[in-house]
């Protein structure tokens, strides 16, 4: 998701790099509020990053889950979004995100074949031609929710702690007009129970999330920041929080 530099105090080109399961889409509709637009899958759509060719297949979460080095590239090339661009991402426990993602691959209504428990505990399952578009790879290779959460990161990608949720007060400190919503896409709780399956740990996945834990945030060296704003970031946790919407 790409906010650009007039609708934001910093005046730079804002990356979100949304990492599946980390309560990205409570971010995409707060931002998408700066249009106007209400809560739910409408406003969640606003200003994704396009990408550059859109049958070539590169990207395994097409215009929602996409890698920061594709969504970077798109940003510059298609979106011709100016210099600077900032991009950030929140990473979340690993057990949760496997079972938030479990979850909603069994119940999901536009998830025609869900995987089996083997396939998800392996991270071996296509996405070729089991969800609607907005999930699928045209050469059928993983499913974005069979990456581990790193993947989707780049050298200079800030991340925040999903625990900490600093993310809220650093969005509220550079887009002050913006407006959480409580009712986002794909958050609302599951309508029965799905039995347990575990899923295989990444371990760079383990150490980053505790990494991030224990900062509240991560801030690359090459991010684009200037000292002001790189020690902005952290004093936001100093900051009011509002009150964290379901983002499962």
């Amino acid at each position: 998701m790409l906010i650009p530099p007039h609708l934001n105090a910093w005046n730079v080109s804002l990356l979100f790099v949304h990492v599946p399961k980390t309560g990205g889409s409570a971010i995409e509709s707060a931002l998408a509020s700066l249009e106007g637009k209400p809560a739910g899958r409408a406003s969640a759509l606003w200003r994704r990053v396009t990408r550059c060719r859109p049958s070539d297949g590169r990207s395994w979460g097409a215009n929602v889950h996409t890698p920061e080095a594709e969504a970077l590239e798109a940003a510059r090339v298609c979106n011709r979004a100016p210099p600077p661009i900032l991009s950030f991402a929140v990473v979340r426990n690993v057990t949760e995100v496997a079972r938030s993602a479990w979850e909603w691959l069994r119940q999901a209504k536009n998830m025609r074949v869900p995987p089996s428990c083997a396939a998800f505990a392996t991270n071996a399952y296509s996405d070729s031609k089991g969800t609607a578009n907005a999930y699928r790879d045209p050469k059928g290779s993983l499913h974005a929710f069979a990456h581990p959460q790193h993947a989707f990161l780049g050298p200079c990608t800030i991340v925040f702690s999903y625990q900490h949720g600093l993310v809220w007060p650093f969005l509220r400190l550079l887009v002050p007009r913006m407006r959480a919503h409580a009712k986002v896409i794909n958050a609302a709780p599951p309508q029965q129970r799905v039995p347990a399956c575990n899923r295989r740990p990444s371990p760079t996945d383990e150490a980053l999330v505790a990494a991030a834990d224990a900062a509240g945030v991560l801030i690359p060296p090459c991010a684009p920041l200037t000292p002001a704003q790189r020690a902005a970031i952290p004093a936001c946790g100093a900051c009011a929080r509002p009150a964290r919407a379901a983002h499962e």
